[in-house]
């Protein structure tokens, strides 16, 4: 009902010209740019997995491996930021940690990080990048 009503007023909203002294330019995101980087907080690590979701995909890596996150919780579990921290894939940022929710591999369908562990080992202790 509301769409309709905004619809019907289009009409009569007259056109602006767009500012050029205020417009800006954004250049492309490049893949690397996806890659996650646990140096910084938790809640900033998260909201990296949500801005690059769903192209081109935050990413880290593990054995020369990219692995998409496309989805995160935010954790209290600290360590040495990049650090697998238990069994869930908890990884350490350099405030708290991130707990991947939803992965994917190259070439594969999105799994739950404990689909992707039961065939790709990556074990507490072990350093992403």
């Amino acid at each position: 009902m509301a769409m309709t009503r905004v619809l019907s007023l289009l009409p009569g909203v007259g056109r602006m010209p767009q500012n050029e002294a205020r417009a800006t330019y954004a250049p492309k995101i490049e893949k690397k740019e996806a890659k996650l980087d646990f140096g910084r907080s938790a809640a900033e690590v998260e909201r990296q997995v949500r801005g690059f979701n769903p192209v081109p995909g935050a990413f880290l890596e593990y054995e020369g491996e990219r692995i998409k996150v496309l989805a995160a919780d935010i954790s209290e579990l600290s360590g040495a930021p990049g650090t697998v921290l238990d069994h869930r894939l908890t990884i350490a940022c350099a405030e708290g940690s991130i707990v991947p929710t939803l992965v994917q591999r190259a070439g594969r369908a999105p799994m739950l990080p404990a689909e992707l562990l039961r065939g790709f080992a990556i074990p507490a202790g072990a350093s992403l990048t």
